[in-house]
């Protein structure tokens, strides 16, 4: 997903491997002063691998970056990545992000090091 806005409903997004290490099931990124925004509802995110984001995650993005990301209704399950979790976002170099997740069940991830469920990295610069 880039510089859009995205709606994933009802969807199941299983066995993916992201070879950029970022975003097994979902790549979310950014551009300079352009708004991403993603929406994922009703949709089960399972079985995926990534070194950061297993099931949704992003490579920060350029300054001045707005990424939107609302996940309700889903479930986010079973991911396994190697630095970080299932639900992995990282900002820094002026790019906001606003993670909204509602009415979601994330459980049975699994990372060899930090936050197998949800993992936030804020880079100041």
């Amino acid at each position: 997903v880039q510089d859009a806005s995205v709606i994933v409903d009802g969807f199941t997004i299983q066995g993916a491997f992201s070879q950029s290490q970022y975003g097994g099931g979902i790549y979310v990124d950014a551009s300079a002063g352009l708004t991403t925004d993603l929406t994922v509802s009703n949709c089960e995110i399972r079985w995926n691998r990534a070194d950061r984001g297993s099931a949704i995650g992003n490579l920060e993005g350029d300054a001045g970056a707005t990424i939107d990301v609302k996940v309700l209704n889903s479930e986010i399950y079973q991911n396994s990545g190697y630095n970080y979790g299932a639900y992995h976002f990282q900002s820094g170099n002026g790019i906001t992000i606003n993670s909204y997740i509602l009415n979601t069940k994330i459980y049975e991830n699994r990372t060899d090091f930090d936050g197998a469920a949800i993992m936030y990295i804020v880079n100041e610069g």
